[in-house]
């Protein structure tokens, strides 16, 4: 008999398709079921540098003399996003500006803006870096609330820093999260009482990864390719090196960031860098040895030490996952006691909107997986009380967003408000208590 090649039939090719294309179907299901449950992390840095023209029009900088006007530009200002997503629906924006502060009016029109991917704007945190030599747009030094020029580039800022939420929110992809807690010791120093100090450092490195589907070697399968990693810092320490100065600049942040998106002495990696500021009120500064007239040479100086100690800890970073997520956040009514608020608000030169005399303002806890705590504090809250927060959660890491959602000055407990030393502190304190009522909200928070 004569042999005869058999081929496949109409019907048996669309068997065989189905079956490629079920299988596909099959390996996406499991892909997609795998990645729902990843952290995922996406970032974004934005420009929000106002420009400079005539003096006269030139933005309103903090400190003295009243409604001084920059007239020079050192290094840009930027604002960066980083959204963490845990893979079981918990979304958490963390901001930061490169801004003398914000106040809470601000950072509501920024989560009105991406409403549609955060109705909840609790889950958007935006730090200030509290830099002294960018525009005051809370017209404590100056009356830049009524500016016309100034409220443009508050504007600016605030679709910027919305437009940048966004950006990040869209490129989440999978990510590895390495954290170290280390110390900055003695480059740091409280002005107010030396005894007193949290030098804490939080350090977190992310690893996105990009996933795909390939075939390699014949090899159907779902593929890793690493991105670009993001670096993030986070201490406690004044930014004013050039605040007399009539430059726009981040300070020692910006110059910071740029040391450390190089993520070691002789790696080439290049890295996303951020940086938020602690508890730094009260009056945590560079450490005096940094203090030089050439304020440039200090600034310098004070890097290479925060670098090489960052740097120190390479290699012992260790691995956490940050899921689930919890973001608890409390409203909070400050009783507004301070007169030269007072007396600003009455001239129109504040947003603030009293209800029977008290300030609405917030307070955040954020439980990160479970070893890390991040407690985001509307102020520049003192070393006694962030020591204090750290004894609530002896078993975690814990990180401090200063200057969060929110600008009501120095937050001093209430047994150092009257002490001669806090002088100034208090001149520029909504009150008494909010120390010790912010301390009380977190515990409470941590109970829940």
């Amino acid at each position: 008999m004569e042999n005869k090649m058999r081929y496949p039939t109409l019907k048996n090719w669309f068997t065989i398709l189905i079956f490629i294309l079920g299988l596909i179907c099959l390996l996406g299901l499991i892909f997609s079921i795998r990645a729902s449950s990843a952290v995922r992390v996406g970032y974004d840095q934005r420009d929000i540098t106002p420009t400079l023209g005539l003096k006269e029009e030139n933005p309103f900088l903090p400190g003295k003399p009243y409604n001084k006007r920059a007239n020079n530009f050192q290094d840009e200002l930027t604002v960066s996003a980083l959204v963490l997503d845990d893979g079981f629906g918990n979304i958490l924006a963390l901001v930061s500006v490169d801004a003398f502060g914000l106040f809470r009016d601000d950072v509501q029109k920024i989560r009105q803006r991406v409403r549609d991917i955060f109705p909840d704007g609790n889950k958007i945190i935006v730090s200030s870096t509290h830099t002294h030599s960018a525009p005051d747009f809370l017209g404590v030094y100056s009356d830049s609330r009524k500016d016309k020029g100034q409220m443009e580039d508050l504007e600016y800022l605030i679709n910027q820093t919305a437009d940048a939420i966004r950006s990040a929110y869209k490129n989440r992809n999978t990510a590895e999260i390495k954290i170290k807690n280390g110390r900055l010791g003695d480059i740091i120093a409280n002005d107010r009482d030396p005894n007193v100090l949290d030098d804490n450092v939080f350090m977190m490195h992310i690893q996105p990864t990009k996933k795909y589907f390939g075939i390699i070697h014949g090899v159907a399968d779902f593929f890793e390719a690493k991105e670009k990693p993001i670096f993030l810092v986070g201490f406690a320490c004044h930014p004013e090196f050039l605040r007399k100065t009539d430059s726009l600049s981040s300070d020692y942040v910006g110059n910071l960031r740029d040391r450390l998106s190089s993520l070691g002495k002789n790696e080439t990696t290049v890295a996303y860098p951020m940086f938020f500021s602690g508890a730094l009120g009260g009056m945590v500064v560079p450490n005096l040895r940094y203090r030089f007239d050439d304020k440039l040479l200090g600034m310098i100086r004070f890097n290479n030490d925060v670098q090489e100690q960052i740097y120190s800890y390479a290699g012992t970073f260790e691995a956490v996952n940050i899921s689930p997520m919890e973001i608890r956040t409390e409203i909070l009514k400050i009783e507004l006691k301070n007169k030269v608020f007072k007396n600003k608000l009455e001239k129109g030169l504040l947003p603030h909107q009293l209800d029977r005399g008290k300030l609405s303002t917030e307070v955040s806890v954020v439980f990160l997986g479970d070893q890390i705590v991040l407690v985001a504090v509307p102020g520049e809250m003192s070393p006694e009380i962030s020591l204090k927060i750290r004894t609530i959660f002896p078993d975690k890491t814990v990180w401090f967003l200063g200057l969060a959602n929110d600008e009501l000055g120095y937050i001093l407990p209430k047994k150092k408000y009257k002490e001669k030393i806090y002088e100034y502190e208090r001149s520029l304190a909504v009150n008494d208590n909010i120390g010790d009522e912010i301390f009380k909200s977190v515990k409470r928070m941590a109970r829940k």
